[in-house]
């Protein structure tokens, strides 16, 4: 495991070891979406046992509709900010660097949840499959949490668009002065941000129809503008969504190059969420972060059900990899840097979503 205890460096982020935690949503906040205690004790325990860069679980935007979770962490206050503040200090006392990822549920939420009808790019109804957001029962869809039926969300106006993108650009002002080392902007899976990219999920005849990537560029430029060239601002990206975890690769539908080409500029890292790390992409010869590689040299992180930790390795000495992010193994095993240190790889706890799901540790 030489190369993944190895130091990392760009010219804003420099980090002990090229582990990453990924991020993973708990739902262990209050309803104002404001940490628990042992949510804030969950993340430090991490930083204490080795992970070099801490990512904080989605944050939503605003108290409604940008909210996918029941007791989801919300980031969108003054009040939210100055919670943070020690939280990330001592994440950083123990040398680990501290992102934020900020999102917004656009469809993939239910009235239940975010009190009122849901907003999307366009009002198409989510698909119908089993996740972990997801109950499908006798053809219907329902919220794990809320447990109300997923509706078709309304198809959001120019003035809705405007003060969404506003809401990221308000909620990176905050992250800023929390002292987060980086921002990651939510847009993969599905939500809000990969709706507009996405022709599957995008049906609009306005010019965030015919242009499926201004929203993307306008969110990027927005929040590059506020955010200091010190302050990583990361995108996560994937293929799949909650809902349709078998999408098929199409350049028609989604085109990474064109993501890529839009962003690069304003964007430090690219975060590659795959359905199984090291897999290609459905209809695809290339993995996600093999798409993303051939079109930039910026920093890639490539997780999704890594549960091999052997295969942190093979991805980084592949050359597409720069950083590995470990996810459920990393919620079963708060000691998991020092399990693959000492190579004790039979005294990984597996992770089982009956029990590890309904509490954090």
């Amino acid at each position: 495991m030489e190369k993944l205890f190895s130091k990392y460096e760009s010219p804003n982020l420099r980090l002990k070891n090229k582990i990453v935690m990924s991020p993973m949503s708990r739902y262990s906040s209050d309803e104002n979406g404001f940490p628990s205690d042992e949510l804030i004790n969950y993340y430090i325990s991490r930083a204490k046992n080795g992970v070099g860069l801490i990512m904080i679980e989605a944050a939503s935007i605003d108290s409604t509709y940008s909210k996918s979770y029941m007791n989801g962490l919300g980031f969108y206050s003054e009040e939210h900010s100055d919670v943070w503040k020690p939280i990330v200090e001592k994440i950083k006392s123990y040398g680990a660097s501290v992102f934020i990822q900020l999102y917004h549920a656009g469809r993939l939420t239910t009235p239940n949840v975010c009190g009122s009808i849901p907003i999307s790019s366009s009002a198409l109804c989510p698909m119908k499959q089993r996740s972990h957001l997801m109950n499908l029962i006798e053809g219907k869809s329902y919220h794990f949490q809320g447990n109300d039926e997923f509706v078709t969300p309304k198809e959001m106006d120019i003035d809705q668009i405007i003060d969404i993108q506003n809401k990221f650009v308000s909620s990176c002002k905050f992250a800023c002065e929390s002292g987060f080392d980086g921002i990651d902007l939510h847009g993969a899976h599905g939500n809000l941000i990969h709706q507009f990219s996405n022709r599957i999920t995008n049906k609009r005849t306005d010019k965030y129809g015919k242009d499926q990537y201004l929203f993307i560029t306008e969110l990027i430029d927005k929040c590059r503008n506020v955010i200091p060239a010190n302050i990583v601002l990361s995108l996560r990206l994937s293929q799949h969504m909650v809902d349709f975890s078998f999408i098929r690769f199409s350049k028609k539908d989604l085109d990474f190059e064109e993501i890529v080409k839009r962003t690069e500029s304003k964007v430090d890292v690219y975060n590659c969420s795959e359905v199984v790390a090291g897999k290609p992409m459905f209809g695809n010869t290339k993995t996600l972060t093999e798409e993303i590689r051939s079109y930039t040299n910026k920093t890639i992180i490539t997780s999704g059900l890594n549960n091999d930790v052997e295969l942190a390795e093979t991805l980084l000495n592949s050359g597409g990899s720069d950083l590995i992010g470990f996810g459920r193994l990393l919620i079963s095993n708060p000691n998991l840097v020092e399990l693959i240190k000492d190579k004790n790889y039979n005294k990984i706890v597996p992770y089982n979503h009956s029990f590890h799901s309904n509490f954090v540790f």
